[in-house]
């Protein structure tokens, strides 16, 4: 194996490791708490911060000409999707504390920061720079590995496990997405919100609804199959014509 590659699977694996015995340590001693998920997926963005700075990457992280145009952009589409999830709650009359959404709101946030981090940025530049110098290989290796790390869902969640699959390939079709918005953009600051958002508007009925039926108890094969198809739809017809377009003038430059 190529000495560069088994510098990047130590690393990888090594986060991913720290992010799994956190998650036990959540699971186990703290009921599954959103604060102390925020607070691990924190300590996670900063440990690969290290990563980021050990290899010389803190420049993809400096704000570009666009980074306030960015920004607003990205805050304008957070508040329109907590404006939505709002309006749905008073719509179904569930009461929500204001404390316990916020965690939540601040929970998807760390998450995205943590992995947008981890796989688009360092993952990503690591895999350019030292393993091949092609921008194609590199936004499929991170995006698949991306998708890949999603399999730890198999152990630490309650979700029907066939439905797994689905979220290992729509993991797999965010990250192409996500991975190509940052080439073309260069603005980290909207693809955690990105991210976050589509955490957000994902999970936040399992995660700050009560009286909710746990999706073991409804979800069949016929709902698999379906989502299974529509992010091979989506993926093919949508996100791939969509992060082609996005790169190709970068792809030109190489």
């Amino acid at each position: 194996m190529n000495k560069n590659l088994k510098t990047a699977a130590k690393i990888l694996v090594a986060i991913l490791a720290a992010n799994i015995l956190l998650t036990v340590i959540n699971q186990y001693f703290f009921e599954n708490s959103l604060e102390f998920k925020t607070a691990s997926r924190i300590l996670l963005s900063l440990f690969t911060l290290l990563f980021i700075s050990k290899f010389e990457f803190l420049k993809e992280l400096r704000p570009s000409k666009n980074t306030f145009i960015f920004s607003f952009l990205s805050l304008f589409l957070f508040a329109v999707s907590i404006f939505n999830v709002n309006s749905s709650l008073m719509a179904t009359g569930f009461v929500v504390s204001t404390y316990n959404h916020t965690i939540f709101i601040l929970s998807c946030l760390a998450i995205g920061i943590f992995e947008e981090l981890l796989f688009r940025v360092f993952l990503y530049q690591y895999t350019y720079k030292f393993i091949r110098k092609d921008i194609i290989f590199s936004l499929l290796f991170c995006s698949i590995l991306f998708g890949i790390a999603h399999l730890s869902n198999l152990v630490f969640s309650d979700y029907y496990k066939i439905s797994i699959i689905n979220q290992v390939l729509f993991a797999i079709s965010i990250g192409l997405l996500l991975q190509s918005i940052y080439i073309k953009t260069k603005s980290v600051v909207l693809i955690v919100f990105l991210h976050a958002i589509i955490n957000y508007l994902g999970s936040y009925k399992k995660n700050i609804l009560t009286k909710v039926v746990s999706t073991s108890e409804t979800y069949t094969f016929e709902d698999f199959l379906t989502s299974f198809i529509s992010i091979l739809l989506l993926t093919f017809l949508v996100i791939i014509p969509i992060s082609y377009f996005l790169i190709k003038k970068e792809l030109k430059k190489a």
